[in-house]
């Protein structure tokens, strides 16, 4: 089954449960597919971040994988790609808000 990007009318009564039939009927990266398009129409833009991918089987793919993801990563921070925070200012920040919040 594939998934059109083009949006159609809305749906008319009675139409949900095909609609919801469909969906249901999709592989699991179709569903992910389909749920980062209604994602960017509700947002108005387009998808930001990496879609998820099912998990490799293989240990040895698996650690590859995360030792390559890392290295990007690390390697994003040190171009000065991402932008840095302050974890302990955050932390103190959020942890105002929770006392001023719930304390006595």
């Amino acid at each position: 089954m594939s998934i059109s990007t083009t949006s159609s009318d809305p749906l008319r009564p009675g139409q949900s449960g095909d609609v919801f039939g469909q969906v249901a009927r999709l592989s699991r990266n179709e569903k992910e597919h389909l749920l980062v398009l209604i994602q960017e129409d509700l947002d108005g833009g387009p998808f930001v971040g990496d879609l998820p991918e099912l998990p490799a089987d293989d240990a040895a793919t698996v650690g590859r994988a995360w030792r390559q993801t890392i290295a990007r990563r690390i390697e994003d921070m040190r171009s000065g790609k991402v932008e840095e925070i302050d974890a302990i200012g955050s932390a103190e920040r959020l942890l105002l808000k929770v006392l001023r919040k719930y304390a006595p």
